[in-house]
């Protein structure tokens, strides 16, 4: 099985080719009454685990080494410039 490269570069996250983004919005009642869009507020920002190591539970923080020994190495690229 082909293993993607997984980066982050600002507020972007790329997995292989895919270039995935998210945004903040407000929250629209599920009532299945239609509204219109709610509005923008943002990019949300996308942060690496390893610079709040301190502050993450450490069972989540471990989660990201299960995988990595899982896949034998290495599975992601997650160096993160941040854009100027």
């Amino acid at each position: 099985m082909a293993t993607l490269a997984v980066r982050t570069l600002g507020d972007r996250l790329h997995i292989g080719d895919l270039e995935i983004t998210f945004e903040r919005t407000l929250r629209i009642p599920d009532d299945g009454n239609t509204y219109p869009l709610p509005p923008g507020l943002g990019a949300f920002p996308i942060r690496k685990v390893e610079d709040y190591a301190e502050r993450v539970p450490k069972e989540l923080y471990d989660r990201k080494s299960d995988g990595d020994e899982e896949s034998g190495g290495d599975a992601a690229d997650t160096t993160s410039p941040e854009p100027e």
